[in-house]
């Protein structure tokens, strides 16, 4: 039960005055004795606390006669657990410190127990445990030195050419290309030799520094956003296509950033299977903006050719006056085997006659085929939400293609001339005609089939059907138009 101190408890309970010697071993507790290698005199004070019967320990006055408990500490309320005495000399206890574990014990009746509260060993201890905690800072703050030795960041990439980096530093990263923060930051290794391609930093001191990532952005190739202007300001394709060389080379993936991006070329052709991914919402899709004649007409502003790729989040618009070539075209050149897996996703392309076509994919290039043996058509091709708008000639060319399967894709023939007359031209030749074709999604105009078989055209056609020769088990779900019934085991609904 706790009973509440008073002032004169608290000022008789604290610590005790210290003592002189402390007990090692039971006392006699009379005449002037030799405690831990201490010699007593007369009125010295005592710590006893190893007596056989310890109901005699406490502190004590020495003197020639029997000894008397001290005046702090020979009643109850003076013996308070906690409270501290300090030993002054003594071979063993010298310096000690001790805490009375008993609390409020009856003198005579009650065992009064000591315990160590500090002494040598512990301050030992301590000073020890100090020390390796100190080591152990200190052990850390060199290996953060060092680590921060092996990697140094640049504000920009710039900054970093202008460097002179000690050897043992392996890394660098900048924080962004001309500025901190434009999207041009990277993280570069060291290197022994200048690297082939673009994506490369050589500092003050001579040393190659190669940038590192499995996807990468235009921007940390020099690419820029129109700012002011977009037909006027300065050309993004150079640098776009100093990334594409880079992706080829390291098997990389390409990311061009939200902004209007003008295009004085092309963009060039993977060699690789890659993605090239742009952005949408945020205020700002990931806009390619052509400003050229378009000499060769199966090239797009992208362009695949014997490899597939996988191609997000992007838009197409074209500069007036622009012309030739299409928006996005898959081109299966000759003699080529097949083609790897095409995937694309949220493809926006509204160039009016800037294009032939807003989306070309042809496999009737390919006339010798594998080993020469006869055509091969383009394969294994999935579209979803993409919209098509008109061109010069048509929205939409697909010929010599097998398996596409286009789920919620829109075409139209709004925003171009559209010669051809058709908004799809969905066609092929003998040797490598359409097949295994799945369209899902409106189909705003005329729609030309040929060479085509097993499709199914999940789409309200508003226009017109029309064919040449051999169109086979294919079915067009709505048709508001004409149909040309020459047709074998299918048909149009209408």
């Amino acid at each position: 039960m706790n009973i509440r101190a008073t002032a004169a408890v608290r000022l008789l309970a604290g610590d005790k005055e210290p003592v002189r010697a402390a007990s090692t071993a039971n006392l006699a507790l009379a005449g002037l004795s030799t405690v831990d290698g201490v010699v007593l005199v007369a009125g010295d004070r005592v710590l006893v606390k190893s007596q056989t019967d310890a109901t005699q320990n406490g502190i004590y006055t020495a003197s020639e006669g029997i000894w008397q408990r001290a005046p702090d500490f020979n009643y109850s309320r003076a013996m308070i657990a906690g409270m501290k005495v300090a030993v002054q000399e003594g071979s063993t206890h010298a310096n000690d410190m001790w805490r009375l574990v008993t609390d409020r014990p009856d003198i005579g009746e009650d065992d009064i127990e000591f315990a160590i509260f500090i002494n040598a060993a512990l301050i030992a201890d301590a000073t020890a445990a100090v020390a390796a905690a100190e080591a152990a800072a200190a052990e850390a703050v060199a290996a953060a030195a060092t680590f921060q030795a092996e990697s140094l960041t640049f504000d920009t990439r710039t900054e970093a050419i202008a460097a002179d980096i000690p050897p043992g530093v392996t890394s660098i990263t900048t924080k962004g290309y001309t500025a901190i923060g434009d999207g041009g930051g990277g993280e570069y290794k060291r290197v022994g030799s200048f690297p082939s391609h673009e994506g490369y930093i050589e500092s003050q001191d001579g040393a190659w520094w190669e940038l590192m990532g499995s996807r990468v952005s235009v921007r940390q190739f020099g690419a820029v956003p129109a700012v002011a202007n977009l037909d006027t300001d300065p050309d993004a394709a150079a640098a776009i296509n100093l990334c594409m060389e880079y992706c080829n080379l390291k098997h990389a993936n390409m990311r061009i950033p939200a902004g209007q991006w003008p295009l004085d070329a092309a963009i060039t052709a993977p060699t690789f299977i890659i993605e090239i991914s742009g952005e949408q919402g945020g205020g700002q899709p990931t806009v390619l903006y052509k400003r050229y004649v378009e000499a060769d007409a199966n090239k797009g502003i992208i362009s695949l050719g014997a490899w597939g790729a996988t191609i997000t989040d992007i838009q197409m618009a074209a500069k007036a006056g622009a012309s030739g070539g299409s928006g996005f075209s898959a081109i299966l050149p000759n003699n080529a085997a097949n083609i790897g897996i095409l995937r694309i996703r949220n493809l926006y392309i509204s160039c009016g006659d800037g294009v032939n076509q807003s989306l070309n994919i042809n496999g009737t290039v390919n006339t010798g085929g594998l080993g020469g043996t006869g055509g091969h058509s383009y394969r294994s091709v999935f579209l979803e939400n993409c919209h098509f708008f008109g061109a010069a000639q048509y929205s939409v060319v697909l010929l010599g293609v097998r398996h596409l399967f286009a789920k919620s894709v829109y075409t139209d023939v709004s925003g171009g001339t559209t010669s051809s007359g058709y908004v799809m031209n969905v066609a092929g030749a003998a040797s490598s005609g359409n097949d295994d074709i799945y369209w899902d999604g409106i189909i705003a105009g005329n729609l030309n089939l040929d060479n085509l078989a097993r499709s199914v055209f999940n789409s309200v056609v508003t226009g017109s059907i029309d064919n040449s020769v051999n169109v086979a088990s294919t079915t067009v779900i709505r048709c508001l138009g004409t149909v040309v019934s020459n047709w074998t085991n299918s048909r149009a609904i209408n």
